[in-house]
């Protein structure tokens, strides 16, 4: 029951994230018909410039769903695992591997202070699984996340996106790793509590 569950939440997201792409991109210059054209120009010059249209068309659909993200986020009244807006524009930010999107993502990895939780059994995240797409980006916030006093939730949350994106092993030598240079003795003891989380949810 659980897995058609899922895939029907998947293929809901999918839909989705299709009309947002293609508002996300009406509301930009949009990566044009020209641009991926002027790509296969014999022209160096063309093709150059084509490149470049490309790239400043990705990071002004990332800035519209940054602010998108930004706004739902503001909003949300409860913690969910589905298909709304905000857990597709979260996706998709991932898909786009957008590194600044980071701290928005973690501020979704786990229910808020006075924000309904609606968690299902999948124990699925869009905001854990975007941050796992972006990789080392996210995984060198999650060590400054590591030296903050992290409610439980929070801190396994970010504990099991760190050992996808290194696996537990080396997720576990890169936190020590974090302990032993740390100076200072409150975060210091953040990080080992880190750690152990780290060895439990592997």
């Amino acid at each position: 029951m659980l897995e058609v569950q899922q895939m029907r939440t998947i293929a809901i997201t999918v839909l989705l994230s299709a009309a947002l792409v293609g508002a996300a991109y009406a509301q930009t210059s949009g990566a044009s018909t020209n641009s991926i054209a002027g790509i296969r120009s014999e022209s160096l010059p063309d093709r150059s410039a084509a490149a470049e249209r490309i790239l400043s068309d990705r990071q002004a659909v990332i800035k519209t769903l940054l602010a998108i993200a930004e706004e739902e986020t503001a909003k949300a009244k409860s913690w969910t695992q589905g298909p709304s807006v905000l857990n597709t524009v979260l996706m998709l930010l991932g898909e786009l591997r957008a590194d600044g999107a980071v701290p928005i993502l973690i501020v979704n990895l786990s229910p808020r202070a006075g924000q309904e939780a609606k968690i299902d059994e999948s124990g699925y995240s869009p905001a854990a699984e975007a941050l796992v797409r972006i990789g080392i980006p996210a995984a060198k916030q999650i060590l400054v996340e590591f030296r903050k006093e992290l409610d439980p939730q929070r801190l396994q949350a970010c504990c099991m996106v760190l050992n996808r994106i290194y696996t537990a092993p080396v997720a576990s030598v890169v936190v020590t790793h974090e302990a032993d240079g740390e100076k200072r003795p409150a975060e210091r003891a953040r990080l080992g509590k880190a750690l152990e989380m780290i060895q439990e949810v592997k």
